[in-house]
């Protein structure tokens, strides 16, 4: 126990144990490799430590405390690596110089850093916690980390990780790595949390939640992304059990949820997610409110919103998206968004295969909205029927029977040198002209009601004409009818 003691190291280089210290650190005061304590490692009151402290492969059974000010600027401050310590970690509203180093250590409690301030680390780094095992939680609510990373890279968790209203400052680099972590209960990134650099949690698995919810989130100010691509979250592959809460503000960066997956997405559409976003393969099974209040956001129209606003397109977000909505029973709304997805993609076509989107957009919305096509083969046999229904266009028609006798519709006028036909439709001889079923006749493919192949126009200018019209007609149907029965078919089998 040591409580309110000035303590300095000697110069570098100086010490009879100066080529141990080497090893370790340029400036120790405490130098105990592999030191067992059969109690606790307490640091009281105002003390302060001008060097390092270091403890590697120590077995503290009591845990460690510590207060006051530890200061090696731009060294290591503590080394606490391959170490073990039964009873925690309890080093909150300590004033530390330097980097803090428990990697590979086993904390067999909770590990606190409340209200901790790092400043002047060595490496960019202020806390290095690879494979650290925790069996607790650690807790570092309103932390200060200034021009460095807290680096818990590979560490198993048995807890919460808690970093609300913690402030972590690294341009350009990592800030808070959960890379490849294993945490039991939730991710707390909330509250007044701002980071400066890069959030990293690629690749972790989390139990519970991620909350976000009030946190700041910068890549870098004044420092431009490599190669274009800068994000101020990276949780690619990232496996979060309980769900993701949002309502953060991204000011700079991206957002990278690359093949992440999630229980729930909690988030505001409009104002979460900025333009430079990857969602490619992010899974998510439901929406929820941001924060537990107000109602989730289902809308497919904002929605489909929030996914046109990404500047790449990755076809398989705006799959998930539709795959959600219709699970949820908005089939329509899921339809809507896989029409919208064609349309984001027709942007990035040219020539004749853009031409040929475009009609299929226009004609059934890419096969999501077959019944179009029925709406055209209606349009055509009401133009159809109510052309045929003029007495001008009547005039143009004519039939013939087995005898070679041509009628007209009027049936009782006979054409030039021809014997006066008996009767209308010949008393029976031919079929009577029926507007409406000649239509039918002539659009829908596959049905024969024996009018169009009764009655025809004369050869003379506008009955030729009307031929054209006629034949454009079946070509229009056998067009609708065929796009028609491919669409539902597509439907059916995908459904």
């Amino acid at each position: 126990m040591i409580r309110n003691a000035d303590l300095t190291a000697p110069p570098a280089g100086t010490g009879v144990r100066s080529y141990a210290v080497a090893a370790y650190s340029e400036r120790a005061v405490l130098l105990a490799p592999r030191l067992t304590v059969h109690g606790t490692l307490r640091i009281e009151g105002d003390t302060v430590v001008r060097g390092a402290l270091l403890l590697p492969g120590a077995q503290l059974d009591g845990g460690v405390h510590l207060a006051g000010a530890l200061w090696n600027p731009h060294d290591t401050a503590v080394d606490l690596s391959q170490a073990r310590l039964g009873g925690g970690l309890d080093a909150g509203d300590v004033s530390v110089e330097g980097t803090v180093l428990l990697d590979s250590a086993r904390v067999d409690g909770p590990v606190r850093l409340d209200r901790t301030s790092f400043a002047k680390p060595h490496d960019r780094r202020c806390l290095s916690a690879v494979n650290l095992t925790v069996t607790g939680d650690v807790q570092l609510r309103g932390l200060a980390a200034l021009a460095g990373a807290l680096a818990f890279r590979g560490a198993s968790i048995t807890g919460v990780f808690d970093a609300q209203d913690a402030f972590v400052v690294n341009p350009g680099g990592p800030t808070v790595s959960l890379h490849m972590a294993q945490v039991t209960g939730n991710v707390r990134l909330c509250g007044r949390f701002r980071s400066i650099g890069r959030v990293v949690l690629n690749r972790a698995v989390i139990g519970g939640r991620l909350r976000a919810d009030g946190a700041t989130l910068t890549w870098s100010e004044g420092t431009e992304p490599p190669q274009g691509r800068g994000t101020a979250i990276d949780a690619g592959s990232a496996v979060i059990r309980g769900g993701v809460n949002l309502g953060w503000q991204v000011t700079s960066g991206g957002v990278d949820f690359t093949g992440a997956s999630t229980a729930y997405l909690a988030d505001r559409p409009d104002g979460d997610w900025p333009a430079d976003s990857y969602l490619g393969g992010f899974a998510y099974e439901r929406f929820e409110a941001v924060e537990w209040h107000g109602e989730a956001v289902w809308d497919a129209d904002a929605r489909i919103a929030w996914l046109d606003r990404m500047t790449r397109y990755d076809p398989r977000a705006w799959e998930r998206l539709a795959a959600v909505l219709r699970t949820a029973g908005d089939v329509d709304g899921a339809d809507t968004v896989l029409v919208a997805q064609r349309r984001r993609a027709r942007r990035l076509r040219t020539g004749r295969r853009r031409l040929f989107d475009v009609l299929q957009d226009v004609t059934v919305r890419y096969g999501f909205r077959p019944q179009r096509a029925l709406y055209l083969l209606v349009a055509l046999i009401a133009a159809v029927t109510a052309g045929l229904s003029l007495p001008a266009v009547q005039a143009q028609m004519r039939a013939t029977d087995q005898n070679a006798l041509v009628f007209t519709t009027a049936g009782a006028r006979p054409l030039p040198d021809e014997h006066d036909p008996p009767g209308d439709c010949g008393n029976g001889k031919v079929r009577c002209l029926s507007p409406f079923f000649y239509a039918v006749d002539t659009v829908v493919p596959l049905i024969d009601l024996h009018q169009r192949s009764t009655w025809y126009p004369v050869s003379e200018r506008d009955g030729v004409l009307l031929e054209w019209l006629l034949n454009l007609c079946t070509i229009l149907g056998w067009i609708a009818s065929t796009v028609f029965a491919v669409s539902f078919t597509r439907l059916g089998r995908s459904s």
